[in-house]
């Protein structure tokens, strides 16, 4: 493989692993910012146990799926930066590996 090749693919592979990163960034921006606005709401609304238990549970929604989001751009941040700091040959013998090992099945 050529440098030139080698070079563009590290480039390309460096900026999908910084928009993930800015994605991860926005997220984490925008879940502060909704978690601030319902925690002030449940401060704002004593005594009525119906609005606190209900903001609450979406607290608790959002927490859950904001964990799986994070771990889905995690995997992806990782798999980005393997293919951009691996080497190509190393790519392609593990795939045969697991190509050969597939079609032994």
């Amino acid at each position: 493989m050529s440098q030139e090749l080698w070079l563009a693919l590290l480039r390309e592979h460096w900026e999908n692993a910084r928009h993930i990163k800015n994605e991860r960034i926005w997220f984490t921006n925008i879940y502060a910012i909704v978690v601030a606005a319902s925690l002030s709401i449940v401060h704002t609304a004593r005594g009525d146990g119906l609005v606190e238990v209900a903001l609450l549970g979406f607290l608790a929604v959002l927490s859950g799926i904001g964990l799986l989001i994070t771990l889905r751009l995690k995997a992806e941040l990782e798999e980005c930066l393997r293919k951009a700091l691996g080497s190509p040959g190393r790519r392609a013998s593990k795939s045969t590996s697991t190509r050969a090992r597939w079609e032994a099945r």
